[in-house]
C-alpha cells in the first residue's frame, strides 16, 4: 500500500463523512493535496475504502463495481479535489433493515467545466455528485 498524505478511516460514507474529507484536504498544502488527487485517481477503491469506515457490504459494492464507472469516478472526483471543488454524496437510507439491498447502484453525476489556455493556464468549476441508489 502507499504512503498517502492522509490516511483516516473512520468518516462515514455519507455527506457529513464527504464534508469532513474535504475540510480535511482543504487544509492541506499544495503538495499534499497533490499526493490525495494522485492517490485519488490512481484507486478510486482503494482511496475510498481507506478514507471512509466502511461495512463489509459496502466495500464489497465498492469492489464489485465495474472498471470504466470506477475509472470516471476517479476522474472527475480528482478533478474536483485538486481544484478544491465540492464533492457531494447522496445516499438514501434504505427502507429495507437486512444488510445488502436487493439492488444497488453508484452513478457519477458531474458539473464540471475545466478550461485551459495555451499559456499553460487551467481553470475548474462545478462540482460533482456521487449518488447510491436503491431498488426496494
Amino acid at each position: 500500500m502507499q504512503n498517502y498524505a492522509l490516511v483516516e478511516n473512520g468518516k462515514p460514507f455519507t455527506q457529513n463523512g464527504a464534508e469532513e474529507l474535504l475540510k480535511t484536504n482543504s487544509k492541506l498544502s499544495e503538495y499534499e493535496l497533490q499526493l490525495e488527487t494522485a492517490a485519488l485517481r490512481a484507486d478510486f477503491r482503494e482511496y475510498v475504502a481507506t478514507r471512509f469506515a466502511m461495512k463489509d457490504s459496502q466495500r464489497n459494492f465498492l469492489n464489485n463495481l465495474d472498471d470504466q464507472t470506477v475509472a470516471h469516478a476517479a476522474t472527475v472526483c480528482s478533478i474536483a479535489m485538486a481544484n478544491r471543488l465540492p464533492i457531494f454524496i447522496e445516499k438514501p437510507v434504505s427502507k429495507r433493515h437486512d444488510e445488502i439491498p436487493p439492488f444497488k447502484t453508484l452513478s457519477i453525476v458531474s458539473n464540471l467545466r475545466t478550461e485551459s489556455a495555451n499559456d499553460g493556464s487551467s481553470a475548474a468549476s462545478g462540482y460533482v455528485t456521487v449518488v447510491i441508489s436503491y431498488a426496494e
